[in-house]
């Protein structure tokens, strides 16, 4: 961490000495590392700590301080805990644009645990159409097996993980129709299983499951590995840097859309001291608010923020002053 780490960062972190905010800097980009701005990851105060050169007691401290500004949220879980990055949290990351480009140059690996199951046979069939094994292959660089293997997923932690992936979206086999029927959309992510086969975990976009992870491969995993119902089977998913890009835009959008919901109500609803000065700032609110919605329909969300960030700032403004009367939802 160096001077320009806190020039850099997002300056929301109000009232904290430079001092400070480089250990909250260095703890968001520690969590990070481990894939907390994409899913829950499993920490605790003590490795935390030696992971960002401190004590025990002030990664404790640290983790407290983002809880307090919002820019993480945990679930204690005995010596560890469940902790991921809020919107604002990733959003002082984006900040600081030069450890971020480092962070998010890797791919973040999740780490799956569970037990084999027998699946309905959706598998097999999907697999064996030809439009799918063709899309599949061009994705990933190999024809699956036809048949994907089911693994239910006991812990908590895993399931968030499962669930933050469905969030993601990996890359997309898309869907399609014959003259049967209509097949949804899959997303795909690299996948390493048992520590030597590569595959993918795929997410049918109208899959049943909530709690098992389907993984498929080039060969028939099952007689490959040996594996039988109630076995257990460790899968390592990998997430590529421009599938956190488009995490990370995601949020910006959602959070701008937020942003521009806000300064519309405000400017419909707020009292106003009306004179010459009040109505030209009024309407200049009023343009930087139209441009941001204008910027956002064009997907430039980076000059759509700053033109509503711009609209916000007049809002204040007049109210600090005294000439409007409104508050923010």
């Amino acid at each position: 961490m160096h001077a320009e780490t806190y020039t850099l960062g997002r300056p929301t972190i109000e009232g904290l000495p430079p001092t400070r905010a480089f250990g909250v800097f260095a703890v968001l980009l520690e969590l990070a590392r481990r894939g907390a701005h994409i899913a829950p990851v499993e920490v605790s105060e003590r490795e935390l700590g030696v992971a960002i050169g401190k004590s025990q007691q002030t990664a404790s401290r640290l983790l407290r301080l983002l809880e307090k500004q919002k820019l993480v949220e945990r679930v204690r879980k005995g010596v560890c805990s469940l902790v991921w990055l809020t919107d604002e949290g990733v959003a002082v990351l984006v900040g600081c644009c030069y450890e971020l480009h480092r962070v998010l140059g890797e791919p973040v690996l999740l780490h799956f645990k569970g037990t084999v199951t027998t699946g309905v046979g959706e598998g097999v069939y999907y697999m064996q159409h030809p439009r799918y094994a063709q899309a599949f292959e061009n994705v990933l660089g190999f024809r699956p097996y036809p048949g994907t293997l089911n693994l239910k997923l006991r812990s908590w932690s895993e399931i968030a993980r499962l669930r933050a992936l469905r969030k993601v979206g990996g890359f997309t086999v898309p869907g399609f129709v014959d003259d049967r029927r209509s097949y949804g959309a899959v997303f795909v992510f690299p996948a390493r299983i048992a520590g030597r086969i590569t595959g993918a975990a795929i997410m049918p976009e109208r899959s049943r499951y909530r709690d098992v992870l389907e993984v498929i491969a080039p060969v028939c995993l099952r007689e490959e590995l040996g594996l039988r119902d109630g076995d257990e089977v460790e899968v390592v998913v990998s997430i590529p840097p421009i599938i956190q890009e488009r995490v990370v835009i995601t949020r910006l959008r959602e959070r701008c859309e937020r942003y521009i919901r806000k300064c519309e109500h405000v400017l419909r609803t707020m009292k106003v001291l009306k004179n010459e000065k009040t109505s030209r700032v009024i309407k200049l609110a009023h343009d930087y608010f139209k441009d941001a919605v204008y910027y956002l329909e064009k997907g430039d969300v980076g000059t759509s923020l700053a033109c509503i960030s711009y609209a916000e700032g007049l809002l204040d403004g007049l109210r600090l002053m005294g000439y409007a009367s409104f508050t923010w939802e």
